[in-house]
């Protein structure tokens, strides 16, 4: 998606006024992404499982709930 420019506003004569250009360099911030990808304990979602069945459930949430992970949904 790119930068879009508003148009300039009508005067009293219907004629659009010419859009101001920003003074100075711009102000724009960079985004900030996690460059370390977090280890999964487990399966967060449990219809991945391979196996499901109670011990198959029981023993990820085990896991999850020892490493402190989330482990429902909202």
């Amino acid at each position: 998606m790119g930068i879009t420019r508003r148009a300039g506003r009508k005067g009293d004569n219907g004629i659009p006024e010419p859009a101001s250009a920003p003074s100075g360099p711009s102000q724009v911030k960079k985004a900030v992404f996690e460059t370390t990808k977090k280890k999964e304990i487990g399966v967060s979602d449990l219809t991945l499982l391979s196996k499901i069945s109670n011990e198959a459930i029981n023993d990820n949430l085990k896991k999850r709930f020892e490493n402190r992970e989330i482990y429902v949904c909202d």
